[in-house]
Parts: structure tokens; C-alpha cells; sequence
């Protein structure tokens, strides 16, 4: 089933949105405002992905620990 992340908080049409929020695709917010939906998709704040999909693993050099210089 396909879902949505809010990628910023937002407050508008769809109500308050907090960054990190998912937002199952049969919520009613999503079902009955679809162009206003698409509006966010275009401009980025919300991301639709599959319930499916796992996260990325977060990009750049891991830190701590013991490194391999002495």
C-alpha cells in the first residue's frame, strides 16, 4: 500500500503534519484532498513510498569507536 512521509511540519489543507509523521495512503486527509496532495508531492513535503520499502541507511562515514590508526 502506498504511504506518505512528511518531510517538514506543515499546517494547511490537510491539517498539522509533523516532520517524520507517516500518513497511510486510505487516510481520509489523503483520499479527500488529492490535488492538494499532489501540490505538497510536487513542492517536496510530502514523499509517497511504499509500506514495502525499508529506509535507506543514513549516508556518510560512520562515527566513534575505535578507529584503525593506533
Amino acid at each position: 500500500m502506498k504511504q506518505y512521509r512528511v518531510t517538514r511540519s506543515i499546517y494547511g489543507e490537510l491539517g498539522s503534519l509533523r516532520r517524520g509523521e507517516v500518513l497511510p495512503g486510505d487516510d481520509p486527509r489523503i483520499v479527500n484532498n488529492s490535488r492538494h496532495v499532489k501540490d505538497l508531492v510536487a513542492r517536496k513535503l510530502l514523499v509517497a513510498e511504499d509500506e514495502d520499502e525499508k529506509p535507506d541507511a543514513p549516508k556518510g562515514k560512520a562515527k566513534g569507536g575505535r578507529g584503525d590508526s593506533a
